[in-house]
């Protein structure tokens, strides 16, 4: 009997630690977040095709509760969402469009967007991402950075615009589409911007050499890069004026380093109401003799009412 009722112990025991260890299992997974990413699967589309986007999810959540839209083009079909792994699952989903252009697909978690990636519908195009970054410290005045991309032909087709400053030292902007192909990207230097430090010079871009580069646009998506830093001529203190690199306008733009300035106390004035000139001196001599023949006079008063009344008494 004491061996059945040991052995029906070790038994409830077994079944508790097995619960435990499956709540424990679940409410670890529950704590995984959600990360979805999408990405068409070529650089762009016939119009008139389905464009084909790739889904991954990864989370503890049903994969079924997600929901598709596209905008500039229509869902056209889903492909179920295959299991990859635990708490992971892959998928495609087609979106159409009729005429030239973008289409971007949207996966959403309830009323949630979580994740976007956008198809080119027509002749093969992408963006140039260009991103400039300051080496220098929070102090570092704000400053306006122009580039433009060239195509092979020698002509502008685009002008970016690119802000830095102590507080956002790394600046970054992107192209309208544009045809697959190859493109120059320069920086536009002004007269306090150059290649290398050197007397005057208050910036230098340091990458790329010849602050120009060639890049092929032969994806979605290509970045590329410009490094500048400040020179020894940097000033130091404020200075307010229009960057030599914009064209004639009303920006003006802040150089040098910032620095704190000690505000003067307020003015609280006298409490007097103002005078006409040359009469405050004799106001206030006025005021004086009118506090002495006060004081003078209060002795003789006391005196006569004393006098009054011993007389009445």
């Amino acid at each position: 009997m004491r061996t059945i009722r040991a052995f029906a112990t070790v038994t409830m025991l077994a079944l508790l630690v097995g619960v435990i260890a499956g709540t424990a299992a679940t409410t670890t997974r529950a704590a995984t977040p959600l990360s979805v990413l999408v990405y068409p699967t070529a650089p762009a589309f016939a119009p008139g095709a389905d464009a084909a986007f790739i889904v991954h999810a990864e989370g503890d959540i049903a994969f079924d509760a997600l929901r598709f839209t596209a905008e500039g083009g229509t869902v056209s079909g889903v492909l179920g969402l295959a299991s990859l792994a635990p708490a992971a699952a892959e998928g495609v989903v087609f979106v159409q469009r009729g005429t030239p252009g973008e289409a971007t697909l949207t996966v959403h978690l309830g009323d949630q967007p979580v994740a976007s990636g956008t198809a080119i519908f027509g002749s093969a195009s992408g963006r140039i991402r260009v991103t400039a970054t300051l080496a220098a410290d929070a102090g570092a005045a704000a400053r306006t950075w122009r580039y433009e991309v060239v195509d092979p032909s020698g002509a502008v087709v685009e002008t970016l615009s690119l802000g830095t400053s102590g507080d956002a030292l790394t600046a970054t902007a992107e192209t309208a589409a544009l045809p697959f192909g190859r493109y120059t990207v320069r920086q536009v230097l002004g007269g306090d911007t150059g290649t290398s430090c050197a007397a005057g010079l208050f910036y230098a871009v340091t990458s790329p050499a010849g602050a120009a580069t060639v890049v092929e646009l032969s994806a979605s998506e290509t970045t590329v890069t410009f490094a500048l830093q400040l020179c020894p001529d940097a000033p130091t203190s404020l200075a307010v004026d229009r960057p030599v690199d914009e064209p004639a306008g009303p920006i003006d733009e802040v150089r040098g380093t910032r620095t704190g300035g000690t505000p003067l106390p307020p003015s609280t004035g006298t409490g007097l109401v103002a005078g006409e000139p040359g009469t405050s001196g004799n106001g206030a001599v006025l005021v004086l003799l009118l506090i002495a023949a006060h004081v003078a006079l209060v002795p003789a008063t006391w005196a006569w009412r004393r006098s009054s009344l011993v007389r009445r008494g």
